[in-house]
């Protein structure tokens, strides 16, 4: 049973048996074998079949001990590749799409350079997505922000602790402050006081995000609401929105130097980055993997390079 415990880890996942045979691509039928032999052995039900397909108590324990074999037998793979040689195999990294982009890049030129023949296997979705997996093995580790993401198993390796600031056009503040302009320009780089922000468009996270988490706190406390005529999930293209001056919106400090980027090169109306008044709290940025889990040496290098390209954002001054 313990040989094929990857099969039911799929089916625990997928809730489904038609779903999970084909994700495992074997037969419905050799399957729901597979489960019955398992139940049997065990002498126990490990799912409930109505009213509807589900863990039971016994399948939940079941699982954690599969996912433990799974760990176990991640590293004993990842110590076999350090005796091999150290220089090939997988890193298998997951971030938010916006981070993805940010720098992914550089961090792929950089360890390339030293291990160019491990292959980097790079996922962009949501956190939560990322947390789920890194439980059930689907990658390794997950560069991701929030305490509040903490699992009791996860280790969590602080790497970055980010402001958030308000992001607004030269056209924008010319428009919403007509009279007070150039006075308001140089007053707001100091820190702007979202309450005076009120009637200005802006476009957003959707709820639950961890920016949008941030400011709706911020805003509680003012006791105001922001005129939201859009919710876009990617921070960047919140800022390619804000260019064209259609909506304010708000930045981590990761995403300062590609708004100086844009500036530079761009033709369009320039982005002001101001900080925002009275808003104290920081966004914890974390390399996040299974605690027991032993890697190779070229992971620890990779994670060493990300520590090192998050430096640079430590030290970022408006």
């Amino acid at each position: 049973m313990l040989n094929n415990y990857k099969y039911f880890i799929q089916l625990a996942e997928d809730l489904n048996i038609t779903q999970a045979a084909t994700n495992l691509f074997i037969s419905h039928q050799n399957l729901s074998k597979y489960l019955k032999k398992l139940e049997s052995t065990y002498d126990v039900k490990l799912f409930t079949r109505k009213p509807k397909f589900e863990l039971t108590y016994a399948g939940q324990i079941l699982l954690e001990n599969f996912k433990r074999i799974e760990v176990i037998e991640s590293n004993l793979h990842s110590k076999m590749a350090g005796l091999k040689d150290g220089k090939t195999g997988e890193i298998r990294i997951g971030t938010t799409e916006g981070r993805l982009r940010l720098f992914m890049p550089d961090l792929i030129h950089k360890f390339k350079e030293i291990y160019p023949n491990v292959e980097l296997r790079i996922v962009g979705t949501k956190t939560q997505e990322l947390i789920q997996m890194i439980e059930n093995n689907k990658i390794d580790l997950a560069i991701i922000g929030g305490y509040e993401n903490v699992m009791p198993n996860f280790h969590y390796d602080v790497i970055l602790s980010e402001r958030l600031y308000l992001i607004i056009s030269d056209s924008m503040l010319e428009k919403y402050f007509p009279e007070t302009y150039q006075e308001d320009k140089e007053t707001f780089k100091s820190g702007v006081d979202l309450r005076l922000f009120s009637g200005v468009p802006f476009v957003l996270n959707y709820p639950g995000f961890s920016s949008r988490s941030v400011i709706d706190r911020h805003l509680l406390k003012l006791g105001i609401t922001l005129n939201c005529i859009d919710e876009v999930s990617a921070m960047d293209l919140h800022h390619l929105i804000t260019a064209k001056g259609y909506a304010a919106s708000f930045g981590w400090t990761m995403y300062l130097p590609d708004i100086w980027r844009h500036n530079s090169s761009s033709t369009a109306s320039k982005l002001n980055i101001f900080p925002i008044t009275g808003l104290q709290e920081t966004h914890p940025i974390a390399i996040t993997y299974i605690k027991d889990r032993v890697f190779p040496d070229y992971t620890y290098t990779a994670i060493n390079i990300i520590k090192k390209l998050c430096e640079y954002y430590h030290n970022l001054d408006l």
